[in-house]
């Protein structure tokens, strides 16, 4: 609450998210996506392009749905395989070569990552039931200090044209955040509500009652294993810099943004295996 207070405010700019989504599908020229039409009252529709209207509707929304939010499952009925998306864990990539297994007419080589996460956008679910139980079911991760850093490269890009997260509880993440000031801001909100581009990679594997069930492959150590495993499927993944920039996600850290992320990740470095990385990661801070 105090968090609200001191960064958060009821009059953000109205963002048109469906409206973008809806026009990157009309670029990329796939008929066979039809968008769903969500009808709304007049006045409804007025008090959303009203800053006090949009900024409680964007936030009451996020609250409301904050449980499944974060749960997006890929579910290929034809190949029996349910891919478990995690952002910034190499997934526009995974999900570009996916898609044609969710259905065949969305074999479209030349989707840009924001028309690939517009598609994604219609056609995941958040939910897993009947057959698709038994699927199997993969999933991507990636050490938990470079996510953050990569996460934080990409949503505060002074160069991009829209600032995803400027309703986000009322408007806290500015865009001329430090890396810094991010993390000791996100670090105040509780891991239930935090964003999907930063939330705990095990709190989305978590949600499922069938975690014992699922492939998973870590992008850094895993990737041999990985491309045997897609190989049965003929999908391919690509290794894209989304950034295009090379960058030591090391040189971000301090002491301080060190011990918060480390707090933050606790679950995802034990659970997946990146208690050297994060020993590493400390000493190297240390000799600095």
């Amino acid at each position: 609450m105090i968090l609200l207070v001191q960064r958060g405010s009821f009059h953000l700019q109205p963002v048109d998210f469906e409206g973008s989504r809806k026009e990157s599908i009309a670029e990329a020229n796939l008929p066979v996506l039809n968008a769903p039409v969500k009808k709304s009252s007049h006045i409804k529709s007025y008090l959303k392009r009203t800053t006090i209207g949009f900024t409680l509707s964007a936030n009451l929304a996020y609250l409301r749905d904050s449980g499944k939010v974060n749960n997006m499952y890929f579910i290929s009925d034809s190949h029996k395989v349910v891919y478990i998306r995690i952002l910034k864990c190499a997934s526009t990539s995974m999900l570009k070569e996916f898609l044609p297994l969710v259905d065949e007419r969305l074999n479209v080589k030349h989707l840009s990552a924001t028309q690939i996460d517009a598609v994604g956008y219609y056609v995941h679910r958040n939910v897993l039931k009947g057959s698709c139980l038994a699927y199997t079911k993969f999933a991507l991760v990636r050490n938990p200090f470079h996510r953050i850093v990569s996460a934080y490269l990409d949503l505060f890009d002074p160069k991009a044209t829209t600032f995803s997260y400027a309703s986000y509880w009322f408007g806290i993440l500015k865009r001329e955040m430090t890396f810094k000031d991010f993390i000791k801001t996100i670090s105040k909100v509780p891991p239930s509500l935090l964003g999907p581009h930063f939330i705990p990679q095990w709190s989305v594997l978590k949600k499922t009652s069938f975690l014992k069930d699922i492939l998973i492959y870590r992008i850094e150590k895993d990737m041999e294993s990985l491309l045997v495993f897609l190989s049965q499927y003929n999908v391919l993944l690509p290794n894209e810099n989304k950034h295009h920039i090379e960058y030591d996600f090391r040189s971000y850290y301090d002491a301080e943004t060190f011990a918060l992320v480390s707090d933050m990740y606790r679950e995802d470095v034990v659970a997946f295996g990146y208690q050297a990385d994060c020993v590493a990661l400390e000493e190297y801070i240390s000799a600095l």
